[in-house]
C-alpha cells in the first residue's frame, strides 16, 4: 500500500531527500518533502541497485504470474478450490508491481505519471486494494488447506470451486469499500512538491485510518497463516510418517495404506504451498515489523530505521514476482501442464497461420474448368499468370 510521508521533525539530523522517504508501510513510496543533502552513500547504493532491478523485477515478475494465472485457468487444475485462489494471488501480485512500478517511475527515470490527477487517486486505491488481497487470499488459502487435512468431512462442501469464486468475489468487494477513502484522502500537493501525498487537512484521519490497516494488513493475516501453516506442517508429517511405516507391513495391507494415502490430494498440494508461504513469510515480515514499529512507536529513531526498510524493499517486491518460478521448480502437475499449455498454443497458431495462408478457389476457374476438362493445365496456368 502506498507509503505515508515520514515527518520533518521526527529526525534528530539532516533530513533525507525525496530520493530517501520511501519508506512506507510496504507498497508504494510517498515523499513529501523538496531534496535536501547529504544523502548517505548506503542509501546512494541501494539506489543505483533499484535503479536497474527494480523494472527486471516488475516485468520478469509479471510474466511469471501471468503464466501462472493461465495454468490454473486454462487447465485441468481449474477444478481444485485451492488452484482458484492460487490464481486469484497472481492477478493481485500482478496489479501490486505495476502500481508499485509508478512510484519508482517518478523517482528514478522521471516520468511523474503518478502526480497526474486522476492517476494519483487511482493508482494508490490499486495499490491498498491489491495489498490487502494479496495477504488475504493467501490467508483463504492456507484455510481452504487446513480444512481439507483437518475436516476431511467437510471437504466436499465446503472446500469447493464456487465457495472460492464466493471468498475471492467477497474479498475484492470488501477492499473497494474498506479502501475508497484513499481516493478522497489522496491528492497532488504543491506545498512539498508535485508528490502524490494525504492532504495535510487529512492528516489526523488518514494516520488513524493507517494504523487500522496495518493491524488488518501487517499483523493479523501473518498470525493466522502462521499457526495455520505449523498445523498443516504436523498433519503432513503424520501422513507421510504413516506412508513410511506401512512399507514394513505385509504387501497387501502397504498397498492398501499407500493407496489410501498416496490419493490425498492435500499432501500433494502441500508441496506447492509450503514453498510459497515461507517465502512469502520471510520476504514479508520484516518489512512489516518495521512498517507496525513507525506506525505504533513514536519514540522509533526514522532515521536509523528508514535504513532497514530500504534494505527490506527488495525481497518484499521479490515476493510479489517469484511466486510463478516457485511453482515450477516445485511442482512437477505445474510443469506439466504449462508445458501442454504451451504447446496447444502453438498447435493454435499453426493451424490460424495455415488458415490464413491456404487461398480459396476462384469461382471463374473452377467453372472453366468444369465446361474445359481438356485443358486443365492451360487453366491452371492462366491463374497463376494472373
Amino acid at each position: 500500500m502506498t507509503m505515508s510521508s515520514i515527518q520533518q521533525e521526527d529526525y534528530d539530523g539532516e533530513p533525507f531527500s525525496p530520493l530517501q522517504l520511501n519508506v512506507t508501510n510496504a507498497s508504494t513510496d510517498i515523499w513529501m518533502y523538496p531534496p535536501r543533502p547529504p544523502i548517505p552513500r548506503l542509501v546512494q547504493a541501494i539506489d543505483l541497485f533499484n535503479y536497474y532491478s527494480v523494472p527486471i523485477i516488475v516485468v520478469l515478475g509479471s510474466i511469471g504470474n501471468i503464466l501462472s494465472y493461465l495454468v490454473f485457468t486454462k487447465t485441468r487444475v481449474k477444478k481444485v478450490s485451492s488452484v482458484r485462489y492460487l490464481a486469484a494471488i497472481a492477478i493481485t501480485d500482478t496489479g501490486f508491481l505495476w502500481t508499485f512500478f509508478f512510484t519508482p517511475l517518478q523517482m528514478y527515470y522521471n516520468q511523474p505519471i503518478i502526480t497526474y490527477v486522476g492517476v494519483c487517486q487511482v493508482v494508490t486505491f490499486l495499490n491498498y486494494a491489491f495489498t490487502f488481497l494479496c495477504i488475504w487470499y493467501m490467508v483463504a488459502l492456507v484455510v481452504d488447506r487446513f480444512i481439507s487435512l483437518y475436516m476431511p468431512l467437510r471437504k466436499s462442501s465446503m472446500c469447493t470451486v464456487f465457495r472460492a469464486k464466493i471468498v475471492i468475489v467477497g474479498l475484492a468487494a470488501m477492499a473497494v469499500v474498506c479502501y475508497s477513502y484513499v481516493t478522497y484522502f489522496y491528492g497532488t500537493d504543491g506545498d512539498y512538491g508535485q508528490y502524490c501525498v494525504p492532504f495535510l487537512v487529512f492528516q489526523g484521519h488518514y494516520q488513524n485510518l493507517d494504523r487500522i490497516d496495518t493491524v488488518f494488513v501487517a499483523v493479523i493475516p501473518y498470525v493466522i497463516i502462521t499457526i495455520l501453516i505449523v498445523l498443516i506442517l504436523i498433519r503432513s508429517c503424520e501422513y507421510y510418517r504413516i506412508s513410511a511405516s506401512a512399507e514394513i507391513c505385509p504387501r497387501s495391507e502397504s498397498r492398501r495404506r499407500a493407496g489410501r494415502q498416496t490419493s490425498h490430494p492435500p499432501t500433494r498440494i502441500t508441496r506447492v504451498l509450503c514453498p510459497v508461504i515461507i517465502i512469502t513469510l520471510l520476504f514479508n515480515i520484516p518489512q512489516n515489523v518495521i512498517r507496525t514499529l513507525i506506525r505504533f512507536d513514536e519514540g522509533v529513531s526514522k532515521m536509523e530505521i528508514h535504513k532497514w526498510l530500504m534494505l527490506c524493499r527488495i525481497p518484499y517486491l521479490l515476493n510479489f514476482a517469484v511466486k510463478g518460478f516457485l511453482y515450477f521448480v516445485c511442482s512437477g502437475c505445474f510443469r506439466r501442464r504449462l508445458r501442454d499449455y504451451v504447446c496447444e498454443f502453438r498447435l493454435k497458431i499453426k493451424h490460424s497461420c495455415a488458415n490464413r495462408t491456404t487461398r480459396t478457389p476462384d469461382p471463374q476457374i473452377i467453372q472453366l474448368e468444369e465446361s474445359n476438362p481438356v485443358k486443365k493445365g492451360e487453366a491452371k496456368l492462366l491463374q497463376t499468370a494472373i
